[in-house]
């Protein structure tokens, strides 16, 4: 593989501290000055910041920063959807040694309290007033400045408040030069990623600038981007996934562009036309399923014509991988597919894609060949935020579907007798903020137990069989500890058991076992004396009252680890059954297997 060329002097890209993310930024500034960087739909078409624009902007609102006294080990949270302030303040807080604190948009006033405390911010850089009043601040003792991206009324705070723009003013009369940058070292603490825990509270993932920029450099190389790549990012930038995409394309010269919305995607890969999209299965799941709605609602000709391609296509494909060459017949045919269908299909997702990227959750396999099919290729990774994230993943040319890939360059990757994964490399975590104890039941000598089962194929090729860990990863790539939501919905005086179903899913539902005494007081004191316990269950009014107190019991938790959907169960898990273990734990699969008649036809199937 091609090293990267060394970068001209520059004040923040030094040799002396190549392995930080601000320093292969700044590089990519001095060698494509006036490549676009970050890109933003303005009325009706994307407008581009070229990187002397942005590192420009990095610099000012870094010299203002400083002003205030901002500097190394000082906490700065950031809170915002993807926008381009958000890797502003991110490279402009990392260049001073501060350490950034990413937050989901989405989380619930309490949530975010526990990190803002937990981290002890010093400062919030935040989106607007709308995510800004809920939160308790008073009650942040630390918190020594609020930052506004979006310029309005300030709010009425007793903590001092200020505007990201005119700290971006502030920067421009200040002089720095290159006397005035910090030394950092690779070893210095980055970022603290907080990510969902088994018991509860959530988990600060500390990762250094080599975690970090170690990964960005091995992803660059092993994928071969180049400064004409160019993405669409629509994944939150809160996510490690989404974020080292960012790192990603600042180390290779890369453009990105925001998506508008989610709504959006479809359409603004036709205006991008990138050559790499990064995604979580769930909208590749949804792009697979709006083609199919929409062809199978097409006239009688263009169905047709629409799902012969496809079945020439996958005979085409499986052909290839059998090794065997096709025959005449079936290469006419795959001309004319490609003529009438896919080429279509490859033009509205903007005519030049060279590859996707699926991380963050298995991806079906039925979905990756869809797209094969069609001519695309997804690349399927594998990592975690304490891996930074990424420790394997697929090559171009070279992929596997159903695999995660071979390892990257530089990672160790070892399996236990049980099967479960262990990683070592310049990309796995410093530990656990505050938490020594969790952080040795991980990493011992270097390796990281990631709690996850896997297996290598003939080939070296990484396969995920299962998860040691209860972690529910969704097809929408959010990670959620299902324990503190069950334990939340048993605090109902109607729920004995409840058990959180998600995975692989892109919502959650849940098996409730019901509290019968207190269910049937409920049932006579409303007139449903006569139902016996199994007949009581069906009742609309019983389903009424169950959605009402999953409703309250889970109002503290973010949106994405709502209860969608529930199924009431007439019978407790036992261990007789092989549902629960000596120490009355459950044992999942074998309850989703049981009840799988229960729980598929939440998901519509």
């Amino acid at each position: 593989m091609t090293a990267l060329a060394t970068p001209p002097e520059h004040p923040l890209a030094q040799s002396s501290i190549l392995l930080t993310v601000p320093s292969l930024f700044f590089a990519s500034a001095e060698r494509f000055p006036d490549s676009p960087c970050l890109g933003t739909k303005v009325e009706k078409h994307f407008r581009y910041l070229s990187y002397r624009e942005f590192a420009q902007s990095v610099l000012w609102l870094r010299a203002s920063l400083r002003a205030r006294g901002i500097g190394k080990g000082d906490r700065l949270a950031l809170m915002s959807p993807n926008r381009p302030e958000w890797p502003l303040w991110d490279l402009a807080a990392l260049s001073l040694g501060a350490v950034v604190v990413p937050i989901y948009p989405t989380l619930t006033p309490k949530q975010v309290h526990f990190i803002l405390s937990d981290c002890g911010a010093s400062f919030l850089a935040i989106a607007d007033r709308f995510l800004l009043d809920p939160l308790p601040l008073s009650a942040l003792p630390s918190l020594r400045e609020v930052f506004l991206f979006d310029a309005d009324e300030k709010p009425a705070l007793s903590i001092p408040t200020a505007f990201s723009k005119d700290l971006l003013e502030e920067g421009k009369k200040i002089s720095e030069g290159s006397e005035g940058s910090e030394e950092l070292s690779e070893k210095d603490l980055a970022t603290i990623v907080y990510t969902s825990g088994t018991t509860g509270d959530p988990k600060g993932v500390m990762l250094s600038h080599e975690n970090l920029a170690s990964n960005a450099r091995a992803l660059v190389e092993y994928e071969k981007l180049t400064s004409l790549d160019s993405c669409l990012s629509f994944l939150p930038l809160s996510h490690a996934f989404e974020r080292m995409a960012h790192f990603m394309f600042f180390t290779s010269g890369g453009a990105i562009a925001y998506a508008e919305n989610v709504n959006s995607i479809v359409a603004n890969l036709f205006e991008v036309k990138p050559t790499i999209v990064i995604s979580v299965p769930r909208v590749f799941e949804k792009v697979r399923s709006r083609m199919l709605e929409n062809m199978l609602s097409a006239s009688w000709l263009k169905k047709n014509i629409f799902f012969w391609a496809l079945r020439n296509g996958r005979k085409a494909r499986q052909e290839r991988i059998n090794g065997k060459g096709l025959s005449l017949g079936l290469s006419c045919k795959l001309f004319f597919a490609d003529l009438l269908v896919f080429k279509k299909a490859r033009r509205a997702f903007g005519g030049r894609m060279r590859f996707f990227v699926s991380g963050g959750a298995p991806l079906l396999p039925e979905v990756g060949e869809f797209f094969e099919v069609l001519g695309f290729e997804i690349l399927e990774g594998y990592g975690l935020t304490e891996t930074s994230p990424v420790a394997a993943a697929n090559q171009v040319g070279r992929a596997r579907l159903g695999t995660v890939g071979t390892v990257l360059p530089g990672v160790e990757v070892r399996l236990a007798e049980d099967g479960e994964i262990a990683i070592k490399g310049p990309n796995v975590m410093m530990g656990y903020y505050n938490r020594p104890d969790l952080t040795e039941e991980v990493l011992r000598d270097g390796w990281f137990s990631t709690g996850d089962i896997g297996t290598f194929d003939e080939k070296g090729f990484l396969k995920i069989v299962d998860r040691k860990k209860e972690i529910l990863v969704m097809s929408n790539g959010k990670n959620i500890a299902p324990q503190p939501i069950e334990n939340a919905l048993k605090k109902s005086k109607y729920i004995s058991m409840a058990m959180v179903v998600g995975d692989g899913k892109n919502y959650l539902t849940a098996l409730l076992v019901p509290n019968l005494d207190p269910l049937l007081r409920y049932a006579r004191k409303n007139g449903m004396i006569s139902k016996d316990s199994s007949e009581l269950l069906k009742d609309e009014r019983i389903r009424v009252l169950f959605r009402e107190e999953v409703d309250r019991f889970t109002e503290d938790f973010a949106r994405f680890e709502k209860i969608k959907d529930f199924a009431l169960l007439a019978e407790e898990f036992t261990q007789e059954k092989n549902e629960l273990t000596p120490t009355l734990k459950f044992k999942r699969q074998n309850i989703i297997l049981a009840y799988s008649g229960l729980i598929e036809p939440m998901y519509g199937k």
